[in-house]
């Protein structure tokens, strides 16, 4: 990192905490000018980031309006993709064409999973990987309990999306493995070894790891899991959609149940997933991910 660009001023916007977050990480990395703007809203928001020399939002379909006007006024744009932000991006036509309408406009692209980079890159956009994790994001090698036991993520909204039907068929095939569904309420349909814990904060959710050897994760698409880090970094076994390391890969809903089925027989600690984990996605490596994109902005 160059001096100047050091004094770079960066104002963050975007959803929930993460623009805050991507501000710390950026001081961290020696950006001490990167700051979240809350509140700003339509023309507030162009008043807003006046001071500031680099417009940087995350799940930034919600900009796409305003990067003509930030361009004219003369800022560097960083678009930063968390995973459904860039899905909704194609498979809605009218946000499609606004972006294809404003890409040229956008300095720097950043992406916070491999696959993602490479879904971009198949439509011609260049991103830099860089991993979104959490401050809350904790967690160490532990031993698994004596029950087997699975996790998933079943919220209240969207449960098809995040596989609800797979978690069920899951649950029917296996009625003496107790399935945990954390995020939502009650599903009435719901097999009777199916436990719906509802939110949870971080306390709880660290016991409910205790009480599981596996997370099943069926989603239909997906960024980068908390959920699948934090059981990796326990040395829980994971069953996921996507492609990951120390992960087992499933697409179909019998290979799910096969794979659940496998690991109820046979479910060692997943002790090499808990040290990648460790290594590559820590809050250290994610400030190094961002200050190596910034290098090419």
């Amino acid at each position: 990192m160059t001096a100047e660009a050091a004094k770079l001023k960066i104002a963050l916007v975007g959803m929930e905490e993460l623009p805050a977050l991507t501000a710390l990480r950026l001081r961290r990395a020696g950006y001490a000018g990167a700051r979240a703007l809350e509140g700003a809203r339509g023309f507030g928001l162009l008043r807003a980031v006046r001071p500031y020399d680099v417009f940087h939002a995350v799940y930034p379909v919600y900009y796409f309006k305003w990067v003509p006007a930030l361009k004219a006024a003369g800022k560097k744009v960083v678009f930063h993709w968390i995973g459904s932000d860039w899905y909704e991006c194609r498979r809605r036509p009218a946000l499609r064409a606004l972006f294809g309408a404003v890409r040229r406009g956008v300095d720097l692209h950043i992406a916070d999973a491999p696959w993602l980079v490479d879904d971009m890159a198949a439509a011609g956009v260049d991103a830099h990987p860089v991993p979104t994790i959490s401050e809350k994001m904790t967690g160490a090698l532990e031993p698994l309990p004596g029950l087997f036991k699975v996790m998933a993520y079943v919220p209240d909204r969207r449960r098809r999306f995040y596989g609800w039907p797979v978690v069920k068929l899951v649950a029917e095939r296996f009625p003496d493995v107790e399935v945990i569904a954390v995020g939502g309420g009650a599903e009435g349909n719901a097999p009777r070894n199916v436990r719906f814990t509802g939110l949870v904060d971080g306390d709880a959710m660290g016991r409910l790891y205790r009480e599981i050897s596996a997370l099943v994760r069926p989603t239909a698409h997906d960024g980068l899991s908390q959920m699948v880090l934090e059981a990796l970094l326990r040395g829980r076994q994971v069953v996921w959609s996507r492609e990951f390391p120390f992960c087992v890969r499933a697409t179909a809903p019998e290979e799910f149940v096969a794979a659940v089925g496998r690991l109820a027989s046979s479910c060692p600690p997943n002790v090499d997933g808990s040290r990648y984990v460790a290594e590559n996605y820590s809050a250290q490596a994610a400030s190094r991910a961002l200050a190596a994109a910034y290098d090419d902005l």
